[in-house]
């Protein structure tokens, strides 16, 4: 059978780890997995643990990210079962191995060819919702706490966060029915304002500040 190509366009760490190394034919070899730091709880009703983070112990959410090498690449993988970010090293056999592709469980011949030259689009950045659920609940943390959760989304070792949303109004996670302008037919926003979920959950210093920089 013919080889068949798939030509994918990737950006982000894939595009990071597969660029040092010209990749054909990926063959995987799983690391250790876990290094015990994850005190893990399933909730009730919940099918897949979680990392448990305190004041007092806040796992890393990444590991240490290896440096591609010519002859290996790295993935980081979280499963429903209980990986999370395990360490896979993959052998990437470049175009002068002699071999075209690996040979998958049905006999046909891959081959991955990434498409780094001309990059289709620009990536501003990764965040998530400040919705006000969120934003209550964070305010119930103590100090401690709160600066290991916002360490966990927006520092060099959490998620690395720089973009946050954050609703105009109530949503499916707020504890009330609300718009910031109840009031009927203002149609040029006289009476716009924000709402006491605003300014007292979300817009209030302890949240808003230390997302730019936590506590030191």
């Amino acid at each position: 059978m013919s080889a068949t190509h798939y030509y994918y366009y990737y950006s982000l760490l894939l595009l990071t780890v597969l660029t040092h190394s010209p990749a054909q034919a990926t063959a995987t070899q799983e690391s250790s997995g876990d290094d015990g730091s994850c005190h893990a709880r399933v909730f009730p009703g919940g099918d897949s643990p979680v990392c448990m983070c305190t004041a007092a112990h806040c796992p890393p959410l990444l590991p240490h990210i290896l440096t591609p090498t010519p002859t290996h690449a790295h993935a980081y993988t979280s499963s429903r079962s209980g990986w999370r970010f395990r360490k896979q090293s993959v052998a990437v056999h470049g175009p002068n191995s002699g071999r075209e592709g690996d040979r998958g469980d049905r006999g046909d011949v891959v081959v991955v060819e990434v498409a780094c030259v001309s990059p289709q689009q620009t990536m501003t950045g990764f965040g998530g919702s400040i919705s006000d659920s969120a934003a209550i609940t964070m305010n119930s943390l103590s100090p401690a706490t709160l600066d290991a959760l916002l360490r966990a989304y927006f520092s060099p070792e959490g998620l690395e966060y720089n973009l946050l949303r954050v609703p105009i109004g109530g949503s499916d996670f707020s504890v009330r029915p609300y718009t910031l302008d109840d009031g009927d037919d203002d149609v040029t926003l006289k009476h716009f304002a924000l709402s006491h979920e605003d300014t007292e959950h979300k817009a209030k210093g302890d949240i808003m500040f230390p997302i730019y920089k936590p506590n030191s």
